[in-house]
């Protein structure tokens, strides 16, 4: 009985060592210490403006907003007769639908 007893405990040691070398590292947490202080934010840009510098972009920007407005209305107009078209079509649909009966 104590021969039983000595290996039951031999095999129960050795489980255990087994047991704790197959087990996994617990998660690793990463905590930021408490006396360091946040990285600071860059001073903000300042731009001299050069107002001579900025009349032709300004000027260049009024002839873009001309130019798209003659474009916004070609569109408007191709989009109008696109529309009298479609009415178009579907009224001759419509008497050709009738005249086909």
């Amino acid at each position: 009985m104590k021969t039983f007893t000595k290996i039951f405990l031999g095999v129960t040691a050795c489980g255990i060592i087994s047991a704790s070398a197959q087990s996994p590292n617990p998660p690793m947490v990463v905590v930021q210490a408490a006396n360091t202080t946040p990285a600071q934010a860059a001073p903000p840009v300042v731009v001299t403006q050069d107002p001579n510098g900025l009349r032709p972009a300004v000027q260049s920007l009024e002839q873009m907003k001309a130019a798209n407005a003659d474009v916004l209305k070609k569109q408007e107009a191709a989009l109008q007769q696109l529309q009298d078209m479609q009415k178009a079509v579907d009224q001759l649909k419509i008497f050709a639908h009738r005249g086909g009966g």
